[in-house]
């Protein structure tokens, strides 16, 4: 089962209104949600253009809004294994793909830890330019690529 947004609710009660409106008019059958005057749908592309286009965002594709989906999902806090299963996402690894991190992502996280912090003992807390020394000196000590490569026969 899919959870179903109130948005999303609406759109597809309205088609089967449509539906079945088209049903009682034509006293036929129609075995689809999605027709074209109760035939099947051949090929989805040019409609998809045309929506696009009338919803100024010319030139997406349907797989697109899989990305989109998946970042809300992280941005929502939905647990990955949910999210997985929304999306169709068998793997992780993949899934991961699609969790791509923004810089508003990393500034609103950025908050959510000085807020978890700033009710803890400061005793343990560093400074901002306690934490720029720290990262320098690490980064100084850290053997660039050619020392790594003269000491991997060591």
């Amino acid at each position: 089962m899919f959870p179903l947004t109130p948005e999303l609710r609406k759109v597809l009660e309205e088609q089967v209104a449509l539906t079945e409106a088209l049903e009682k008019k034509t006293v036929k059958t129609i075995r689809w949600l999605f027709h074209r005057n109760g035939k099947p749908i051949k090929s989805h592309y040019s409609a998809w253009r045309s929506a696009c286009d009338r919803a100024g965002v010319p030139g997406r594709m349907v797989h697109d809004f899989r990305r989109t989906a998946v970042r809300n999902f992280e941005r929502a806090g939905i647990p990955r294994s949910a999210g997985m299963a929304l999306s169709g996402h068998l793997t992780g690894a993949v899934y991961g793909r699609y969790a791509i991190v923004d810089e508003g992502m990393l500034k609103e996280s950025e908050a959510k830890l000085s807020k978890l912090h700033a009710g803890e003992d400061r005793k343990y807390a560093l400074t901002p330019a306690q934490i720029e020394r720290l990262a320098k000196a690490v980064s100084e000590n850290r053997p660039s690529a050619g020392q790594v490569g003269a000491t991997a026969g060591k």
